[in-house]
Parts: structure tokens; sequence; C-alpha cells
């Protein structure tokens, strides 16, 4: 997700908390990923939902931004950027169960140096909805980013944002939970479970 500026919010509250209105990754794995870019306050964000915590770590994810994202981002190309770390998060996650056979081009950033065993198909099959919607957001995005310089995301995130603002729950606008606008679901399977585990960078 790419924003011109988040109006002077907390980088990480923000992201935690979109990411729960989304209901990012899947409700009964909480494998959601966050990938979001704050053009303006030139910083972005890796949020990661609790099932993923222990592949996706806070060191990990900064090194992915740092090698992959950041580069780019300093030349504005931010659609690079995106794309380069959404590979290298797919390669993450690839590799921990095992799936060495479709890597996407980058390199894993592992730090034991050992390969994971293969695992059960049921969990291959539990895997790619996940990588499927990964893969069908960020093409989404990159296509808005390119064709309309990013006004449709911009448009909903603010429309979240101002219902967020105006809705009952104002009191709770920190703790991300209960408000309206997009369900759990609308982009992921109704998970968005994080306990703002990721890292944030700025360039």
């Amino acid at each position: 997700v790419t924003m011109a500026g988040i109006d002077g919010d907390s980088l990480e509250e923000y992201t935690l908390e979109l990411f729960r209105r989304w209901g990012i990754g899947q409700k009964e794995k909480d494998n959601g990923v966050l990938i979001f870019v704050d053009v303006e306050g030139r910083q972005s964000r890796i949020e990661v939902g609790y099932g993923l915590e222990g592949v996706l770590t806070d060191g990990k994810t900064g090194r992915i931004q740092d090698r992959y994202m950041v580069p780019h981002f300093r030349n504005g190309e931010y659609g690079q950027g995106i794309v380069a770390g959404f590979n290298a998060i797919v390669n993450e996650i690839y590799m921990e169960y095992g799936y060495t056979d479709r890597l996407v081009g980058s390199e894993r950033l592992t730090e034991d140096g050992m390969l994971p065993a293969e695992q059960t198909a049921d969990e291959d099959d539990s895997i790619l909805p996940f990588v499927i919607a990964l893969i069908i957001i960020v093409v989404l995005i990159i296509l808005d980013t390119s064709l309309f310089k990013g006004a449709i995301t911009m448009m909903l995130l603010r429309s979240s944002v101002r219902g967020r603002r105006r809705g009952p729950f104002d009191h709770n606008r920190r703790s991300g939970g209960g408000f309206g606008g997009f369900g759990g679901g609308s982009f992921g399977g109704g998970g968005g479970s994080a306990g703002g585990g990721g890292s944030s960078r700025s360039w």
C-alpha cells in the first residue's frame, strides 16, 4: 500500500490499525502481511500477522527493506521497491515451508544457513491462498500506481481513515478495533490479528 502521507500519525499504530481493519490474512492462521509505504514521510513498514512472526521476524523484515526496498524508494521507484520486497517475503515463506522449487528470484535471508524439511500436502494447500492473495494485491497496487499514480489506492485508504475517525468507536482508534467501512476479509480471509510484529524504515 502506498500513501502520500498519514497526517502525522505514528507509522506503527497506523499500519497496525489498517492491518486489523482490512482483516489481512486467513482468519484461522493469522498469516497476513502488509507492505506500507508513506511517500510524503519517506518511511515504510512491513506489518506481520501473528501466524508468520516466526518466519518473518522483525530483524528479517528490516533486512528485506534495507536490501530490496529502500534503495528503490530513494530513487522514487516505489513500484519496483514494493515488488522486490514482495518477492523477498514470498521467498522467505516458501523456504520456511520447503518449497524451494517455487522461489521468485531473491535469495533467502537465512539466519542459520539451514533449509527446512519438506512439509505435508495439507500445509502446501494452506499457504497457496495466502501467496495468491498477496500477488493479486500487489499487482492491483502496481497497476494503480502506474496508470493512475495511486489515486484509487489513496481514495480507498482515505475513505477508510475518514470512516475510522467519524465512527462511534473513535475512542478505540489506537487499538484498531471496532469500526465500519472495509469489513474483515476485504483483502484477506477475515484475519487481521497482529501485535505490532514487523519493522519500519525511513530514507
